[in-house]
């Protein structure tokens, strides 16, 4: 790690999660002096698990600088790459494109995707939409484009504009209902 990072722990120690949570998180403090950790039993502390957001046991909630991120699955591969996440320089940011009747990130409805973002707002990432009929190219710190099943036709502009930020190497994820009109 190449800066401090802390982890706090909301579990109680009767609970199953503690013991995996404790063991491993005491070796990773054995192996970084940057990484302090902090048990909280959110019956006894509800206001602080109340300030975190917590609603289920076993949830850790790993901050450093103005990121934080949550593992709810004590294992070493879920803490491990909340760590990896946490000590890259800024937020991954993921863009939805709009315009062509995706689902909405903000669409709490069957098919929205609000709680796919809220999701990965909790694990550290920005969630932001995109309209390529308004905006010329995709944002240059753009992690992750996103097609979110469009069902009317994607034009060959937006096309070629999506073509070219993958061909500088650009993720993009596309997801596509099997009766969409995207024309993709």
């Amino acid at each position: 790690l190449n800066r401090d990072v802390k982890i706090l722990v909301f579990t109680q120690e009767r609970s199953p999660g503690f013991t995996t949570f404790r063991d491993l998180l005491d070796s990773y403090q054995h192996a970084s002096p940057k990484l302090k950790v902090e048990f909280i039993d959110p019956d006894r502390k509800p206001n602080i698990a109340r300030q975190y957001g917590i609603t289920r046991p076993d949830t850790a909630v790993i901050e450093t600088g103005e990121q934080s991120t949550r593992v709810t699955v004590p294992s070493e591969a879920e803490i491990t790459g909340a760590l990896i996440r946490m000590a890259k320089e800024g937020k991954k940011r993921i863009v939805f494109v709009e315009g062509h009747g995706e689902r909405g990130v903000n669409e709490q409805e069957r098919g929205g995707l609000s709680l796919a973002k809220e999701a990965m707002v909790k694990q550290g990432y920005e969630v932001e939409t995109l309209s390529l009929l308004q905006q010329s190219t995709v944002p240059d710190n753009t992690s992750v484009l996103v097609l979110a099943g469009p069902r009317r036709p994607v034009t060959k502009e937006e096309q070629d504009q999506i073509a070219h930020y993958v061909a500088q190497g650009g993720h993009l994820l596309i997801l596509l209902d099997p009766e969409s009109e995207a024309a993709l």
